[in-house]
């Protein structure tokens, strides 16, 4: 549980910041699935603050439920939402060259 303590504190910083960048390109590009992905989003960092927050005022054993949500999260959100974001950003930078 320390190593997934250790994860979250160091991990969190730098999801926020990739996030950030992540949701600007949403906007500027008018990214169709937009709401669906800043809900994940802000989900993933709620489950790292808690599981955060849980030991260091417990030290104890994180729930299911929140390691449930990290699997999913590196297995199927990176893998579906992240692929079709990308497939989308690329696309769109297509359309833009071709009407430049």
């Amino acid at each position: 549980w320390k190593i997934l303590y250790l994860v979250g504190v160091c991990v969190k910083p730098i999801g926020m910041e990739h996030f950030f960048r992540e949701e600007s390109l949403m906007e500027r590009t008018h990214y169709h699935d937009k709401t669906k992905h800043y809900a994940e989003h802000a989900k993933l960092i709620d489950t790292l603050s808690g599981i955060i927050l849980h030991f260091e005022l417990h030290q104890k054993e994180i729930s299911t439920e929140a390691l449930e949500f990290m699997k999913y999260w590196l297995q199927d959100h990176t893998t579906t939402l992240d692929v079709e974001l990308g497939k989308y950003l690329a696309d769109y930078s297509k359309l833009r060259r071709l009407k430049q």
